[in-house]
């Protein structure tokens, strides 16, 4: 019953927080959320999946995970992680294919796919779902927007203070 308020406990709150709330160690705790995590693996069942988000997270550096979602949808209204593979790229998209398959999955049956910008993930997604239509992120556009706007901006300033520098130049040489 205690792993099971523990559990509870950690959907909200930090491994560190509540080790500290119930006076227990956080590796405990961590082999808790293990085990369970590794129990839920076995049971997986993507066989209802037609929509795929993937996400990249970095921490600390250049330290990636890629984070697989059944996205939400009008026939799914709450999102599930599917899968998470350390590293980027190619390969944890064929290592995700395998899991895929393995728990029921069809990959003639997703229609659709959400990556970022990066090459790997999108030509390796369209390879192994082939009959998905794939979009890249709004996020990672509108950041991309956002930097080239940002840079026509400082080149404009830049560019500006320059010319007002030669007039300043020109007006103290002639007076």
């Amino acid at each position: 019953m205690m792993e099971g308020v523990i559990l509870s406990l950690l959907k909200h709150l930090a491994v560190k927080t509540v080790a500290r709330k119930i006076g227990e160690h956080d590796t405990k705790l961590w082999r808790v959320v293990s085990h369970y995590v590794s129990e839920a693996k076995k049971t997986r069942d993507f066989s209802d999946v037609d929509v795929i988000r993937v996400y990249e997270y970095s921490h600390k550096g250049h330290n990636y995970i890629t984070i697989f979602l059944f996205h939400v949808t009008e026939k799914n209204p709450k999102a599930r992680v599917l899968d998470i593979q350390n590293g980027k790229g190619n390969d944890t998209v064929t290592a995700f294919g395998e899991v895929f398959c393995s728990h029921g999955g069809n990959k003639d049956a997703v229609t659709d796919i959400t990556s970022d910008i990066c090459h790997g993930y999108r030509n390796s997604m369209q390879t192994l779902f082939s009959k998905a239509t794939l979009t890249v992120d709004k996020f990672h556009v509108v950041k991309m927007v956002g930097e080239a706007v940002d840079n026509v901006r400082k080149r404009e300033s830049h560019s500006k203070y320059k010319k007002r520098m030669t007039f300043l130049k020109v007006q103290d040489t002639y007076g």
